[in-house]
């Protein structure tokens, strides 16, 4: 298979908004109930999910194999495009405004594409 890189959207994300070349790309979402019960475990989820992060963007071996074999890459591919992908983890409120900009762009013409009405203040939480 030949691939052949020709645009990289994040730069292209940068000059349309004028901001840092990234935009979100995943989230974390957890039931209320459970963030309310039991905030240890949201505690040791985000650490587990920053560790896993960090792995990745150090080129852990163990990691790259791992994200290989779950998606059928080849280890080289997968290496390659997580050097270009910036991937960190941050807190939900302080993305927030980063997100909602991401969802506006694109709703501008058509605001059903992120359902109409933005998230609310406990969709983010610290």
């Amino acid at each position: 298979m030949n691939l052949t890189r020709v645009l990289d959207l994040q730069a292209e994300w940068a000059k349309i908004t004028g901001g840092s070349a990234r935009f979100p790309m995943a989230g974390l979402v957890m039931p209320g109930k459970l963030v309310d019960e039991h905030p240890e475990l949201v505690a040791a989820i985000r650490a587990e999910v920053a560790a896993t992060v960090a792995k990745a963007n150090s080129g852990d071996e163990a990691t790259i194999a791992a994200i290989a074999t779950q998606y059928d890459l080849p280890e080289a591919l997968v290496k390659d495009v997580i050097s270009r992908l910036q991937l960190d983890v941050v807190p939900a409120s302080e993305a927030r405004a980063e997100y909602e900009d991401f969802l506006r762009r694109p709703g501008e013409d058509n605001p059903k594409i992120y359902g109409g009405k933005l998230p609310d203040d406990t969709f983010y939480a610290d």
